[in-house]
C-alpha cells in the first residue's frame, strides 16, 4: 500500500473504486480516528498491525488492489486533515482545569497555584515545549496529568512520562487516578503486571504510560511497545530533566536515549520537561 507524508507524518492510503465511487481510504496509527471529509476516510489501526489490517479488509473483504495517489489527492487528504485537527483543537477552560484540581487534590476549593493553570493551557493548547522550573511541592504532576486527561477528552493519544523516581510512581498513579486519569507503569517492580499493561496500550485504555528512562534502552520495550504507540503520543513528559544535562549522565545514563526517542516522535507532539533544580546549563 502506498505511503504518504503528510505535514511529517506517514500514513498508508490509496483511491479505491468502491460500488461507482472513488474513495480516498487513509489509514494511520495517529489519532485522527473517524475521520471523514467528502471522499476522504480515515481508519486508525495499532502500527503493528497496519499489514495485517491492510490484507484483511482491502485483500478478503473488498478484493482489490489500491491504486496510487496523485498530487491532486494528496493535497485533498492534507486539507482534510488539517480542517479535522482544526475542528478539534484543545481549547482550554479554566473551569474545567479548576475542577479537575480540586478532584486531584480532594480539596473542594482549592485553587491553583502561581504558573499552574499558565503551563496547563500552554501544554494543552500546544503551544510549543515547555520547561517547567518550580520547587518540590508546587504540583508540577498536575500540570501533566490535568494537561493528559484534557488532551484525552478531545480524542488525542496518551501521553508518556519518563521519571527516574521509581518510588513515587504509585502515588502519582493514585493522584492520576483522582481526576480520571488511567495510569499505568512499565517498571522493574511489576514485571508480573507488564502483559496486562501492554495490552492496555493496545486497545488505547492507557492515558499515560510512566516509565523510567532505563526502560528505553530495553529493545524489547522499544520494538514492541514503544513502536506500536509512537504514532498515537500526544504528549512526552521528562521528569527531573536536570539528570539530562547538569549532573545526568552518570547519575541515569538512559537519560541520553530521550533525545532519540522524542526525535523519533510525531513532530506536533507536545513535550514538557519538569524539574526543581535547573542552571544556565540545564536551560539550555
Amino acid at each position: 500500500m502506498p505511503h504518504v507524508t503528510i505535514d511529517g507524518r506517514e500514513y498508508w492510503a490509496g483511491r479505491y473504486q468502491y460500488q461507482g465511487r472513488a474513495d480516498l481510504l487513509v489509514f494511520s496509527d495517529q489519532w485522527q480516528e473517524g475521520l471523514s471529509a467528502d471522499r476522504v476516510r480515515m481508519l486508525r489501526v495499532s502500527s503493528g498491525r497496519l499489514a495485517e489490517f491492510y490484507k484483511t479488509f482491502l485483500h478478503e473483504t473488498m478484493g482489490r488492489q489500491p491504486k496510487s495517489l496523485n498530487r491532486d489527492e494528496i493535497d485533498e487528504i492534507r486539507k482534510a486533515l488539517r480542517a479535522w485537527n482544526h475542528r478539534h483543537r484543545v481549547k482550554y477552560r479554566s473551569s474545567r482545569g479548576l475542577e479537575l484540581l480540586r478532584r486531584g487534590t480532594g480539596i473542594e476549593d482549592a485553587i491553583f497555584r502561581s504558573g499552574q493553570e499558565e503551563a496547563i493551557r500552554h501544554v494543552a493548547e500546544g503551544r510549543g515545549r515547555l520547561l517547567v522550573v518550580e520547587r518540590t511541592g508546587w504540583g508540577k504532576s498536575f500540570v501533566y496529568f490535568i494537561a493528559t486527561r484534557l488532551l484525552r477528552e478531545t480524542g488525542r493519544g496518551p501521553a508518556l512520562l519518563v521519571s527516574p523516581l521509581l518510588s513515587l510512581m504509585r502515588n502519582q498513579i493514585q493522584a492520576a487516578g483522582r481526576m480520571g486519569v488511567r495510569a499505568a507503569k512499565i517498571a522493574s517492580d511489576n514485571v508480573d503486571e507488564r502483559s496486562e499493561v501492554e495490552e492496555m496500550l493496545d486497545q488505547d485504555q492507557v492515558d499515560i504510560l510512566l516509565i523510567t528512562p532505563e526502560r528505553l534502552a530495553d529493545e524489547r520495550f522499544r520494538t514492541e511497545v514503544l513502536a506500536g504507540i509512537a504514532g498515537r503520543i500526544s504528549l512526552l513528559v521528562i521528569d527531573e530533566c536536570h539528570c539530562i544535562s547538569d549532573w545526568g549522565h552518570d547519575f541515569r545514563p538512559s537519560y541520553r536515549l530521550i533525545e532519540r526517542i522524542a526525535r523519533d516522535l510525531p513532530r506536533n507532539v507536545r513535550l514538557l520537561a519538569t524539574t526543581a533544580t535547573a542552571n544556565n546549563r540545564v536551560m539550555d
